[in-house]
């Protein structure tokens, strides 16, 4: 790459690697997904490093003015930065633009962005107008950032992205940047003002009634767990009734067509990005710090962006056949097979649990003359050890068994290490199953696992599984 000038065969060596670190299946084993993400954190500031201090480029012939700075502030501070970042990597949504002082951005890119649903990155150097990605692997390709389309009818050239400065803008930047955000090519023609209002009318919602209660001061009187526990559970709350039932209700009595149902699920995808970001902020708050609660809370928003991301084309035919039913049928089968199993293996602990407290309730008695002379203590050390070994074998064989159930209902079920900033000895997993309508209307529901079979609780388990609705 260092000795590579041109930015198209740059954008296929990054797009290439990251593609390859992507699909390395790590059967879900946690030592593997460390060096997946550490390698994929690795390279990402690797090549920066080195395309930050590069001098010799060769740009591609463009109507843009793409230079070499535009172009190496892109690929770092876009396309890199948001394969690093995830679903944390900041977008600005459109209040954000609106309250930007310079006309050109909150009348001409806020009308723009709210209508057609553009991508708006403000960067160290520039602000990126680009268009809403749908479902692609590389979100912000580079590729198509650098491509410029001229379709058979039209002198005029189509982009994917456009850039403006963030400071000093001239009356021609102005004029450009306008001219440049209606040659971008995007959806816009056939969605209903109804729809676009409404789903405006969603992130409205969330900002003037949400927000406001989550970073309002914690009450004094009150201990700090359960005061956040109790915040954590009106902010669930609220987000249903403001965000994900409003939703459900565009996708399914709204929509009048699949570009409806796109642009619905486009605008929704980009609100919980930012909805997500503001519940990080919140969470980085010292008063939360190292709290479980809240990082449960982070593991079951970040799943369900992924779910919606993995469920896109299953939403976007949501108006066709029952796909409630099915989608109930199929989280009620993963549900009903690990009743069973916990049912099966908890039956079979209880009553070796009970022989090892009448062992030891012996043991720690006072022993008799009788029971020293027969050696009755020895005889029962023995047998407690027979016992513990006999329990770790139902949790090893339950823990087997339970991991297999989840990876046979994995198109429902999401397993995935722990994204807080530290984790209980052993309980790095998360497994997270849907609830709501469809899996929409409501946060999936978090169940903690352990990465080995010798820190399996099978009782703690059997308490957070009874928990989730059915």
């Amino acid at each position: 790459m260092a000795q590579c000038e041109s930015p198209i065969d740059i954008a296929d060596i990054l797009e290439s690697v990251l593609s390859v670190i992507k699909n390395v299946n790590t059967e879900n084993k946690r030592a593997r997904e460390n060096f997946k993400q550490i390698l994929k954190t690795e390279f990402i500031y690797a090549a920066a490093a080195i395309l930050k201090n590069k001098t010799q480029w060769e740009i591609p012939e463009n109507t843009r003015n793409l230079d070499s700075d535009i172009i190496c502030t892109y690929i770092c501070e876009v396309f890199l930065k948001s394969h690093l970042l995830g679903n944390s990597f900041p977008v600005m949504r459109p209040r954000e633009v609106k309250q930007m002082p310079e006309p050109v951005f909150n009348k001409v890119l806020f009308a723009e962005q709210r209508t057609r649903q553009l991508e708006v990155i403000r960067t160290s150097e520039y602000i990126f107008a680009i268009a809403p990605y749908y479902t692609d692997d590389l979100p912000f390709s580079l590729r198509r950032f650098l491509s410029e389309d001229k379709l058979y009818t039209s002198y005029n050239r189509y982009y994917t992205a456009i850039h403006i400065p963030v400071r000093n803008i001239t009356q021609n930047d102005a004029l450009s940047f306008a001219n440049g955000l209606k040659q971008i090519l995007s959806m816009q023609a056939g969605v209903s003002w109804e729809i676009i209002d409404m789903m405006d009318k969603i992130e409205e919602n969330y900002n003037e009634k949400v927000l406001p209660l989550l970073f309002s001061p914690f009450p004094a009187q009150v201990e700090r767990t359960q005061a956040i526990a109790a915040r954590l559970e009106e902010f669930e709350r609220l987000l249903g009734d403001t965000v994900l039932d409003p939703f459900y209700y565009c996708l399914t009595r709204m929509a009048k067509g699949e570009e409806d149902l796109r642009y619905i699920y486009i605008a929704f995808r980009q609100s919980f990005d930012g909805i997500f970001n503001s519940f990080e902020t919140f969470r980085l708050l010292p008063v939360l710090w190292m709290n479980r609660d809240a990082e449960n809370m982070s593991d079951r928003m970040d799943a369900y962006i992924s779910a919606m991301e993995h469920r896109s084309r299953e939403i976007l035919s949501i108006q066709k056949g029952k796909p409630e039913e099915e989608f109930s049928g199929k989280v009620s089968a993963c549900l009903n097979d690990l009743e069973r199993c916990l049912e099966k293996y908890s039956k079979q602990l209880e009553l070796v649990s009970e022989s090892i407290e009448t062992c030891t309730a012996k043991l720690e008695g006072k022993p008799s003359f009788f029971n020293r002379l027969l050696k009755t203590g020895d005889k029962l050390r023995r047998q407690l050890d027979v016992l513990q070994k006999q329990s770790a074998s139902i949790h090893n064989e339950a823990y087997i068994e339970i991991n297999t159930l989840l990876y046979r209902h994995r198109e429902v079920v999401s397993v995935r290490n722990r994204r807080a900033d530290y984790v209980e000895k052993g309980k790095e997993r998360i497994a997270l199953f849907p609830r709501g309508l469809n899996g929409i209307t409501k946060l999936p529901a978090a169940v903690l696992l352990p990465e080995r079979s010798d820190c399996f609780d099978m009782k703690e388990v059997w308490q957070m599984f009874n928990r989730i609705p059915r």
